[in-house]
């Protein structure tokens, strides 16, 4: 006969609903007999843990969606393993991303981060340009037209319970005028000084 002792029972801890957050420590229990580890089931992305053995494991890089998690108890080799999943539902506080500068655009677009889902609206600037969602119910919109000078553009996203917003500045920079060197010189001179003055724009 061979006998293998069985592992103590999975419990991977409670579902969360994260706002705000893009990190997350899990709160499985510790097995009393046998190992565990964390499997992901399905998850917008792929976040980073900071060890698939610890039951209580960092998780970082999340972002706006649902993460299902499974902590799987192995004991002995000839008993079947004890399993348990954890839903964490992360709605990520709202990132209008970096400032932005453009020569002589019209038109931009507008991305707040991604798997969220949120509403772009300008706050102030040289004119007032038509904001469109790219795609409805996205994190994308375009802004035109736009004039030279600088914009705030405000990316505010709402779900049940949680809000927030970010704000971005988007610079237009015109075009240079066109250069102009002024019209060629001849100089014979034999003593000094030896000096003539150009005549750019």
């Amino acid at each position: 006969f061979r006998v293998s002792l069985p592992p103590s029972e999975a419990d991977a801890g409670p579902d969360r609903t994260l706002c705000g957050k893009d990190t997350v420590d899990l709160a499985a229990i510790a097995p009393t007999a046998g190992t565990g580890f964390w499997t992901i089931l399905s998850a917008p992305n792929a976040p980073t843990f900071s060890s698939f053995s610890d039951p209580h494991a960092h998780v970082s890089g999340l972002i706006t969606g649902t993460y299902t998690f499974r902590w799987t108890v192995s004991g002995g080799p000839y008993c079947p393993p004890s399993i348990d999943g954890v839903v964490i539902t992360v709605y990520a506080a709202a990132n209008a991303g970096a400032d932005v500068s453009y020569c002589d655009a019209t038109t931009v677009e507008l991305t707040g981060n991604i798997g969220s889902v949120g509403v772009w609206t300008n706050i102030n600037g040289p004119s007032v340009p038509t904001i469109t969602p790219t795609i409805p119910a996205s994190n994308k919109s375009t802004a035109s037209p736009l004039v030279v000078g600088t914009y705030q553009f405000r990316y505010t996203v709402t779900y049940p319970g949680c809000a927030s917003k970010d704000s971005l500045f988007v610079t237009i920079s015109g075009q240079p005028t066109t250069a102009s060197a002024g019209p060629e010189q001849f100089l014979c001179k034999s003593t000094s000084p030896y000096y003539i003055d150009l005549h750019g724009n």
